[in-house]
């Protein structure tokens, strides 16, 4: 094969798979459309937002910490 018939194959297979790549990501925007059309539907798309959890702050642990070992002190005395 000369260097113009690779060369026009490699095109070729470039723009089919160019092409390939184009025609799957246009069916996957399709399916997240419809996917989302059909959770709208059935209502399953409640945004109701999460309650936190108070967590303890890092500034009051070494503080109950402290007092912790300061009351087992005076104990042992």
């Amino acid at each position: 094969m000369t260097t113009t018939e690779l060369l026009g194959q490699a095109v070729w297979v470039m723009l089919f798979g160019m092409a390939i790549v184009f025609c799957f990501l246009t069916l996957l925007i399709w399916a997240v459309k419809l996917s989302n059309k059909v959770i709208e539907l059935l209502g399953l798309n409640k945004n109701e937002p999460a309650k936190p959890v108070p967590a303890a702050r890092k500034k009051d642990v070494p503080a109950a910490a402290i007092a912790a070992a300061v009351h087992n002190y005076r104990q042992k005395k």
